[in-house]
């Protein structure tokens, strides 16, 4: 008589196991070569973030030496806040479609900005502000590349464990631009006549050329050795434009995603708006001490986006981490507030430098506290998906796309309010802002991992049926 089938429990353990033994004969581990790629790429993307910020320290010489507004000069900046949504879902799309995609990417925007340099450059001929608007524009675009790779990139290259750290450094690379903007460009520059703007522009267009030999040289299409087992399973993930797009709405329509993308993006509109407009959110001040001021500030910030890294890595607790640097940066800009309406003094300065030390720090920590939130958010299932259907360079363009509008909108909005109100009204506009994307961090997820339930149906001879949790 023939034996009926039969249903036999397997475990997951014994599956994972398995999976393990597969994957433990592939060779993987980190390679040396992870850290030139790690430089490369941040002297990229820091030289992309000066350009952005190259004009707005030296407002009123850009005005005379181009003969135009500080509304046209302020769209320098701006402008790449507003590009960047357009640009943002095909390039990030393409980076993700393999080792050998994100290596060409980054060429191409080492490139972007080599051409987008020298049309600034060229600009001094005739002193066109239509042709470095251009250029602007140009670089602009480059950062649909840039700035959603931190993550990519450290989960290319880098084990788990580093990943935090990578995005870190990465992060800090695209503060430093700012930070040294802040101190090249004054420095260069005569703040009053503009004098100086061909050997400004000529110094970045030389260090883009530099930054462009440098990505087409030392940047492989992948590592030698996969850096991790989870990597060995990441590789075989690809999907078309159109599964791309459509896994980006279904993401963006998450609660937890929106909520984190709208509490980001308000906490770096308000960086956007203070290294934008701190001529005028700080007209008691000389010219110099802005500077010096916006220096301190943004070089805090690349200290923070490192020690963000760090700290989520450590403590695994992103939702405490995230609520309690925005709730320091709160109570911080509203302390500068009360001090923008002192005279000034010796020790209102130190106060000042102090204070914009700090709120830089702790800025930047929330710049890569903010990816590292979203990665996890992702990767533990807490929005529906995981790193096979949505990548960490997706969910950080999606926080950047955040960013970058509500950059544009702060801006705008200050600009506005300042031409009928008092600075110290504007800073206390920045603390509501601020306040109001703690209050958002509040009703997201941790991120922490979630139990998840599986079940996978296998026929051998009969049906065999198979319970996984996690």
């Amino acid at each position: 008589m023939n034996q009926l089938p039969t249903k036999t429990p397997l475990s997951c353990d014994s599956l994972v196991s398995a999976d393990n033994e597969s994957e433990g004969s592939k060779e993987f581990g980190p390679s040396p070569q992870r850290w030139i790629v790690l430089i490369a790429f941040s002297f990229l993307t820091g030289l992309n973030s000066l350009m952005y910020i190259t004009f707005a320290p030296i407002r009123p010489g850009v005005m005379a030496y181009y003969g135009v507004s500080g509304n046209s000069v302020d769209w320098l900046s701006m402008i790449f806040m507003a590009s960047y949504p357009l640009v943002f879902a095909p390039m990030s799309w393409y980076i993700e479609t393999g080792g050998e995609a994100f290596k060409n990417g980054l060429r191409v925007a080492s490139v972007i900005n080599v051409v987008g340099s020298i049309l600034r450059y060229l600009s001094v001929i005739n002193k066109s502000f239509l042709s470095l608007f251009i250029g602007q524009c140009l670089t602009s675009t480059a950062q649909g590349f840039t700035l959603g790779a931190p993550p990519q990139l450290s989960g290319l290259w880098f084990e788990e464990h580093e990943r935090g750290f990578a995005t870190g450094v990465s992060v800090l690379a695209n503060q430093a631009g700012p930070a040294f903007a802040f101190f090249l460009s004054p420095a260069l520059v005569d703040g009053d006549s503009g004098d100086g703007m061909a050997l400004l522009l000529f110094s970045e267009a030389t260090a883009m050329c530099a930054s462009a030999v440098l990505v087409w040289c030392v940047i492989p299409s992948h590592p030698p050795r996969p850096p991790s087992a989870s990597n060995l399973r990441a590789d075989m993930e690809k999907q078309s434009f159109r599964d791309y797009c459509r896994n980006l709405w279904k993401v963006q329509g998450s609660r937890e995603v929106f909520f984190l993308s709208v509490a980001y993006g308000l906490c770096v509109g308000v960086l956007y708006a203070v290294e934008t407009l701190l001529e005028t959110l700080l007209p008691s001040e000389s010219f110099v001490q802005r500077s010096y001021l916006g220096v301190v500030m943004l070089f805090a910030c690349m200290y923070g986006a490192v020690v963000g890294g760090w700290l989520v890595d450590y403590s695994q607790e992103h939702k405490i981490v995230t609520i309690g640097l925005t709730s320091a940066t709160t109570f911080l800009i509203g302390v500068i507030a009360v001090l923008s309406c002192d005279e000034a003094s010796n020790l209102m300065y130190v106060l000042l430098y102090i204070l914009f030390a700090l709120v830089g720090t702790f800025l930047g920590a929330i710049v890569t506290a903010g990816f590292e939130w979203g990665s996890k958010l992702v990767s533990n299932g807490v929005v529906g998906f995981n790193q096979r259907a949505v990548s960490e360079s997706t969910i950080a363009g999606v926080l950047n796309v955040w960013a970058q509008l509500m950059g544009v909108l702060v801006i705008c909005g200050l600009e506005y309010s300042l031409e009928f109100l008092s600075t110290f009204t504007a800073w206390i506009l920045l603390v509501g802002i601020m306040g109001f994307s703690t209050s958002f961090f509040f009703h997201i997820k941790d991120g922490k991992h979630q139990r998840l339930v599986t079940r996978v149906e296998i026929t051998y001879n009969g049906d065999m049926d198979l319970v996984c949790q996690a």
